[in-house]
This record gives C-alpha cells, sequence and structure tokens, in this order.
C-alpha cells in the first residue's frame, strides 16, 4: 500500500475512534448536564407557582389553588404530568389528577428537605417529581410536587445531543477532507525525495529536488541534494583515482601483483598486469588461476611461506628471489612487497622486476673490476720496474756526462754533453713525478699528523733559496701566525711545486711572496708571483696531466700541478689559480685547520 493511502487511512481511523469515543463521552455527561439544567430551569417555575398559590393555602381557599393548579398544567401540558399540593400535615389539599390518585403520591412522605427530585413510574409512566416545601415565615405550611414527564426531559436532552452529534460529524467529515489534503501534501514531497532517491540508486547523481518549501521537508530536499552533490562528487573522485590507478597498474613496466594472504588460499594471484603476464610468459586469465608459488623456483618457493609471514606482521621486504617463465626458464627477479587491508581482508601488494640485465651488467662490472684491479697490479708493477730499473742506468748516464762536461775542452761537443746531462735530469725528473703520481692516484687516504703549516713552509722557502738566487730572484715569506693542521708530510710537494713554478716562469730580479690567513676553518696559503699570468683558457687545465704553460728553457713534466692537486684532494682542500692584479699569478692552497 503506497504511503498516501496509509496515511489517509491511519487518519480515517483515528478520527472514526476520536468521534465515537467523544459522542460517547458527550452523549453521557450531556444528558446528565442537561437534566440538571432542564431540572433547575423547572425549579424557578416551581417557585413560581408557589409564590401565586400561597396566598390561597393561607386563607385555605383550596378551590383557587385547585383552579390554579390546572390552569399550570394546560400551560406545561406538554412536560407536566401531575400537580399535587400538601399541607403541613402532609395531606392532599389539591391536585391535577382527573381520576384516582396514584398511591405513590398519596402515600409519599416529603421528609427531606426545601427541595428534592425523584424518578419513579406512574401507570408505566417514567416521572420525574420535584417537591419544594411552602413556608409562611418561618413557619412549614406545606408541600408543593410537580411531576414532570420523563420523556419531555428526555426528547429535550436527545434533541441536543443529536445536534452536537451531527456537528461532530460535520467536523469529522471536514477532518476527513483535511486528512486527504495533508496526506497529499506531505506524501507528494515524500514521494519525489523518493524518486530521487531512486534515481540516485540507478546511478544519476546529478538528479536534484525542487525545493518548494522552507519547512522540514524542504530542509530534507536541501539535504537530499547536498549529499547527492558530495556523492556525485566523490563518485566523480573515485572514478577518476580508480582510472589514474587502472592506468599506472596497466601501463607500468614493472610486474604488478595482488595475492591473497589469509586461509587456505594464501598466494593465490588476485590481480596481475600486462607487464607481469608478459614477464612470465603467461596471459593475465592465466595468471589469476595460479598461486604465486607456481611462479617460484624450488628454492624461492620454500622461502615464501617465511616472507608472508612477515609482510603479515607488517613487515615491508625488498629481496632478489628467481622466477621460473611458462616454458620453465629461470630468471631473477627483485621483488618489493608489502600488506594490503581491503574490505577487513589481507592481500600483499607485489612489484616484480626483472633484472636479467642488471645482474649480467653486475657481472660484467665484477670482471671489469677484476681487469682493472689486474691492470692496476701490473701498472704499479711497471711503475717499480721502471723506477727501479731506469732510474739507475739514467744516474749512471747523468754522472757520466758530468764527468764529460767537466773535462771536454772542445766547446762544440761540451754543448753536446750539456744537452745531453739536461735531458737525463729531465728523464729522472719525470720518472720521480711519474711514480709519484701513480702512487698518489692509488691512493683513496693516507695518514695524517699533527704539524705546523708555517714549518713546513718555511722549511720549504729555505731549501728552495739557492733556486731563486740562481734565478736572480727573492721569496718573501710573511707566514707569522702559526697553522696547525692534520696533514702528511706530502703536503710540502704542493709548496714546493708551487713555489719552484713562480721561480721557474717569472722573469728575473722579481720577487715571490708568500702569505697566508685564517678563512672559516680553513688555512688560506697564498703564492704570488709576479709573470706573465695565466690565461683564463688554462686556468683549470693545468691542474691536469701533462699540461703546462709552455715556456722556452724551462724544466718541467707539466705533472707537478697534477700532483699538487691530488694531495689536496687527499687532504680534503682545494688549490685554484687566480690573477694577480699587479700582474702575474697567485696560486691558493686551502687546508682544513686542526
Amino acid at each position: 500500500m503506497r504511503l498516501q493511502y496509509k496515511l489517509f487511512t491511519f487518519f480515517i481511523i483515528l478520527l472514526i475512534i476520536f468521534g465515537a469515543a467523544t459522542i460517547i463521552f458527550t452523549s453521557t455527561i450531556l444528558k446528565k448536564e442537561l437534566e440538571n439544567r432542564l431540572i433547575s430551569r423547572e425549579k424557578l417555575g416551581l417557585e413560581v407557582l408557589e409564590s401565586r398559590i400561597f396566598p390561597y393555602i393561607a386563607n385555605k381557599d383550596y378551590v383557587t389553588v385547585t383552579s390554579i393548579l390546572f390552569e399550570e398544567k394546560e400551560i406545561k401540558k406538554e412536560s407536566i404530568y401531575y400537580i399535587v399540593v400538601y399541607d403541613k400535615n402532609k395531606n392532599i389539599i389539591s391536585h391535577t389528577f382527573l381520576n384516582e390518585i396514584p398511591e405513590h403520591v398519596k402515600y409519599y412522605a416529603q421528609d427531606t428537605g426545601d427541595f428534592f427530585t425523584t424518578e419513579f413510574r406512574i401507570n408505566d409512566v417514567p416521572v420525574i417529581e420535584m417537591t419544594t416545601v411552602i413556608r409562611e415565615g418561618a413557619y412549614e405550611v406545606g408541600h408543593l410536587s410537580i411531576g414532570y414527564k420523563k420523556d419531555y426531559i428526555d426528547n429535550i436532552v436527545s434533541q441536543i445531543i443529536g445536534a452536537i452529534v451531527n456537528i461532530i460529524v460535520v467536523l469529522m467529515i471536514f477532518s476527513i477532507i483535511l486528512s486527504l489534503f495533508l496526506s497529499t501534501f506531505i506524501v507528494k514531497p515524500v514521494r519525489e525525495l523518493s524518486k530521487g532517491m531512486e534515481e540516485v540508486s540507478k546511478g544519476n547523481l546529478s538528479h536534484k529536488l525542487e525545493v518548494a518549501s522552507k519547512d522540514e521537508i524542504g530542509e530534507l530536499a536541501n539535504a537530499f541534494n547536498k549529499m547527492a552533490e558530495d556523492l556525485e562528487k566523490s563518485h566523480n573522485e573515485l572514478q577518476e583515482s580508480e582510472k589514474r590507478y587502472r592506468m599506472l597498474f596497466e601501463s607500468a613496466g614493472d610486474g604488478i601483483f595482488i595475492l591473497d594472504a589469509e586461509g587456505e588460499e594464501t598466494g593465490r594471484i588476485v590481480a596481475a598486469n600486462q607487464a607481469a603476464a608478459d614477464m612470465h610468459g603467461y596471459t593475465v586469465n592465466e595468471l589469476l588461476t595460479l598461486n604465486i608459488t607456481d611462479l617460484d623456483t624450488p628454492e624461492a618457493a620454500r622461502e615464501a611461506p617465511d616472507r608472508i609471514r612477515r609482510m603479515l606482521n607488517g613487515e615491508r621486504i625488498k629481496t632478489e628471489i628467481t622466477h621460473r617463465k611458462k616454458d620453465g626458464a629461470v630468471f631473477p627477479v627483485e621483488i618489493s612487497a608489502g600488506l594490503l587491508e581491503l574490505g577487513n581482508h589481507k592481500y600483499i601488494f607485489a612489484i616484480d622486476r626483472d633484472i636479467t640485465l642488471r645482474k649480467q651488467a653486475e657481472e660484467e662490472i665484477k670482471k671489469y673490476a677484476r681487469e682493472l684491479e689486474e691492470s692496476n697490479r701490473m701498472k704499479d708493477l711497471f711503475t717499480d720496474i721502471m723506477h727501479h730499473d731506469l732510474m739507475n742506468p739514467l744516474n749512471i748516464a747523468k754522472g757520466y756526462a758530468e764527468l764529460l762536461r767537466e773535462v771536454e775542452t772542445d766547446s762544440q761537443k761540451a754543448v753536446y754533453v750539456e744537452t745531453i746531462e739536461r735531458n737525463m735530469v729531465k728523464g729522472i725528473d719525470l720518472m720521480e713525478s711519474t711514480t709519484l703520481l701513480s702512487r698518489l692516484e692509488s691512493l683513496e687516504s693516507i695518514e695524517f699528523k699533527e704539524m705546523d703549516l708555517r714549518e713546513v713552509i718555511a722549511e720549504v722557502i729555505e731549501n728552495l733559496g739557492p733556486l731563486a738566487t740562481g734565478a736572480q730572484m727573492t721569496i718573501e715569506n710573511n707566514i707569522t701566525q702559526s697553522m696547525p693542521a692534520r696533514a702528511n708530510k706530502i703536503i710540502e710537494e704542493v709548496f714546493v711545486n708551487l713555489i719552484s713554478n713562480a721561480v721557474k716562469y717569472a722573469p728575473a730580479g722579481k720577487r715571490i711572496i708568500v702569505d697566508g690567513e685564517e678563512k672559516g676553518d680553513c688555512w688560506r696559503i697564498r703564492v704570488v708571483d709576479f709573470g706573465e699570468g695565466i690565461k683564463d683558457a688554462y686556468k683549470d687545465m693545468i691542474f691536469e696531466r701533462f699540461r703546462r704553460k709552455e715556456k722556452k728553457g724551462v724544466k718541467g713534466s707539466g705533472l707537478g700541478l697534477a700532483i699538487a692537486g691530488k694531495i689536496m684532494e687527499l687532504h680534503k682542500g682545494r688549490i685554484w689559480v687566480e690573477d694577480n692584479p699587479g700582474g702575474g699569478a697567485i696560486f691558493v692552497v686551502e687546508i682544513p685547520k686542526l
């Protein structure tokens, strides 16, 4: 049954019950009340009659009393059945009965108060008798009783009750009509709401209800529209999220699996992307019929329960195992997996990556590392052989060249010998520098001890003093403060190289300035020369192997600055070159403080 009819039926039943109860209750109460009111009204008429007949009773003119009584009965013949007057001795002195006086009236003893009523039947006629005391001053002289027809009173009461019932019926009819209107008024928006819910359940989330009122129904419609709007927004966001997820899931280059993690079907493949299928040589539908252990090699399958247990405990695992393709081929995979809970059920979300190429590259790298290690060993061996086996004959040749130069008297031959000696020195210097650089480049770290850089630099300047004097140059040491640092003794090679280079490349008669300062957590030492300077294009290049500024007649292999750079790298420091505003170059060294 539709809601409208239910409401209408409910209202009708409620009205019938209420109307029937009202009629019964009203009839009972009204009947009693009307009888009392009629009796009270007739009492007033009784008092009037008493006042009329009293003078005649007092004069014992009972004939006049009788005539008044009949006159009164005639006036009220529709309602009055009889009128009786008693004297003070309770004898009937006058009455309106045409026949014999009924026994009840004849022997009735009035022994109550001034006024009372009695209901009884006379000749099967229901009568309500009203009696009042007739007094002369303070003395009782008799009683006056009037018998009213009860049917008359009942008739009046029935007429009044009938009118009331008619009114109630009219009101009920009006209420029924109003109920029908109200049920329609209430049900219509409810029906609209129901229709809206049906549309939403069909997926039409854009459906909106018309808000025609500002009452609770209107508020409900607004709430429904807001709910539908929020639901549509959430639905669109969910669709977009699902679309992005599906796109990522399907387009991912790695294999993606979702596995059951509970019950007897633990490990069952619930979902897999195309990359996972291609990786293992199956179709996606074929994968959905397998357990993940079907793809594992025997060794990996034995370890699978432990991996699942760890993930159920909240651990996210990343490890390498081996899988088997549909054709039986075994290949390495890197798996990254963790727990996923959906709808109170636990799953495992796993990403598998085929690392065959990576494993091959790792093997190639290991092979190359072994070859490189062997190559370095052979290089070190070659360097040692070169340094040991070549330095001896070079030094011998150099010694004989020096002897020949001292004893040779022919100027032309002396020039030849000097050239031989010079090249011997150059070869020895090259061998020493090459050996030192080779050893430095094979080091990842060196041992440090506490030393004062001021003392190291002072010693280097002292040792290079003859070289500077021979080049007609002076070296100014402006470092006066202590410069404690953790360094290796090889650090002096940096300052030997920088100061000797300044002597080599600066014109005769110039000076070289060495100064230092504290710069944050470092010591900064500068070697300033006043030579030709270094072009910007060469400022980085000069710290590479066999790169140096060309100068005719200047000895050197071009390895000195490369050695200095490597030494500073091992000391976690820096070295660079700047332009000298006064002409020339400034080499700057920074070393961490102690």
